[in-house]
C-alpha cells in the first residue's frame, strides 16, 4: 500500500485534530488522480488493514460488506465499477461515538465525490471528544 492521500481536520482555533482520513490508493501523477485498477486487489488490501485493525482494537463493533441493489457485481470488473459508481457499502467500525473517545471506521469506498470515478480505501480516526469541543465551540459561536 504504497499510495496515499492524508487529510487532518484541526479542531477550530486549536492544534488539536477531530479528524484523520486517510485514503489509501490514491495517487497523483500530474493532474490526473488514479486509484485501484482491480478488485481483487482492493479487496485484499481491505482484508488486511481490516485483520490489522481487528488485532489491535478487537473485533469491529460495527460492519457491512456488500453492495447497493442497483449494483451488478457478478464479475469483477462489475465490482470495481460499482465502487467507482458509489454503490459499494463494505466497512468495519471500532467503538461507538456515544461511549469511547475515538472511533476507528474502515470502507471501500469511491464515486465522483472524490472529484474523479475512483475506487478506494478510506481509513478514519474520529476523536469524538476534539469533534464535540469543536462543535460547541461553533455553537457557542452562532
Amino acid at each position: 500500500m504504497d499510495d496515499c492521500f492524508l487529510i487532518l481536520s484541526p479542531v477550530e482555533n486549536s492544534k488539536d485534530i477531530a479528524s484523520v482520513n486517510v485514503f489509501i490508493g490514491l495517487k497523483f501523477d500530474g493532474y490526473d488522480m488514479h486509484s485501484y485498477e482491480t478488485w481483487e486487489k482492493l479487496l485484499e488490501d481491505y482484508e488486511h488493514l481490516k485483520d490489522l485493525l481487528t488485532e489491535k482494537y478487537g473485533e469491529p463493533t460495527e460492519q457491512n460488506v456488500g453492495f447497493s441493489q442497483d449494483a451488478s457485481t457478478s464479475s469483477s470488473f462489475l465490482k470495481l465499477y460499482a465502487v467507482k459508481e458509489g454503490q459499494c457499502e463494505y466497512y468495519s467500525k471500532w467503538g461507538d461515538p456515544d461511549v469511547d473517545k475515538m472511533v476507528v471506521r474502515l470502507s471501500i469506498t469511491g464515486g465522483t465525490s472524490m472529484g474523479f470515478a475512483g475506487a478506494v480505501i478510506m481509513l478514519n480516526y474520529y476523536n469524538v471528544e476534539k469533534a464535540n469541543d469543536s462543535k460547541k465551540e461553533i455553537i457557542d459561536d452562532l
